[in-house]
């Protein structure tokens, strides 16, 4: 057991200067949902969330994920029986209850509807029949590689129209230095069609989604579950930690409370670690099977 401490507190170090797990991007974190879809349906009833900011959930789960996974082979060798899953799949859960958020925005903001759409789609295609034909003349100067322009203009689709925006603004942005004062698009308008170009991305892929015609309630009850999933996750990961780094008092350090921004520092030699909150939902893979602590 000494040994497994030792490399767990050799990871740690390591893992220290580790960056915060970057936000997925939307198609990414919309395969993680579907993934989770059963797993959703199996919490039975709609799980009731303790009160908390849910973008502050994210934003300390992703900067405690580094230190976690630095401990995950020395939990899995001290504690055999404790459901390692929950540790291997923070990521993925992560992941839905993020795409959960977004599509609780996007609906309860009618940005999917079809008239918003329409306008979104039409300001597109001005934007790219703008930057297309301006970019001609400055073909013709080698100021812009024609490859890269045909490869542009060959799109097609709304998805290949949110592309084309965000091809053409980077076209135009790295040679700004040498097109700035000879092509009448204007900073303005690279850099709403760069805006513009996420948002359609990421509004298309939630138009493909599953859950693209739920209601704005159901939007919300899915996401409730989602975060459920997510903080049983990191409820059952901060109990094995908890055991874990017992003797050197620090497992709080692991496992940060979700529920609170700041933590006071405790007494010296006294031992403070607990898991947060526990969510009571119910878990068909058998998590009753992780050691007492």
């Amino acid at each position: 057991m000494a040994s497994t401490r030792k490399k767990a507190a050799d990871a740690a170090t390591n893992a220290e200067a580790a960056p915060a797990l970057a936000e997925p991007d939307l198609k990414n974190a919309a395969a993680a949902y579907a993934r989770l879809a059963d797993e959703r349906k199996a919490l039975g009833e709609r799980p009731e969330l303790p009160t908390a900011d849910l973008g502050q959930i994210l934003d300390i789960a992703r900067k405690a994920f580094p230190r976690l996974l630095s401990l995950r082979d020395a939990i899995a060798e001290a504690l055999p029986g404790h459901p390692i899953r929950f540790l291997d799949q923070l990521e993925e859960y992560l992941a839905a209850a993020s795409f959960s958020d977004r599509l609780v925005s996007l609906t309860a903001s009618s940005e999917t509807g079809s008239d918003k759409f329409n306008e979104m789609i039409e300001e597109a295609r001005r934007l790219r029949k703008l930057m297309l034909t301006s970019a001609e003349p400055l073909v013709l100067k080698g100021l812009i590689e024609e490859a890269k322009v045909k490869a542009i203009r060959s799109g097609a689709g709304h998805e290949d129209l949110a592309s084309d925006l965000l091809e053409l603004t980077a076209l135009y942005k790295e040679a700004w230095p040498r097109v700035r004062n000879k092509s009448p698009v204007e900073q303005e308008e690279l850099d709403q069609a760069q805006k513009l170009g996420h948002e359609l991305t990421d509004l298309l892929v939630l138009r493909k989604s599953d859950t693209a015609k739920l209601s704005p309630e159901e939007c919300a009850e899915q996401r409730d579950r989602a975060y459920a999933l997510l903080l049983r996750a990191y409820d059952e990961t901060a109990r094995a930690v908890a055991y874990l780094r017992w003797h050197e008092k620090d497992a709080d350090s692991f496992t940060p409370s979700l529920f609170k921004a700041k933590r006071g520092r405790p007494p010296k030699g006294e031992n403070t670690a607990s898991p947060p909150p526990v969510v009571e939902v119910d878990d068909t893979s058998k998590a009753d099977e992780a050691p007492p602590i």
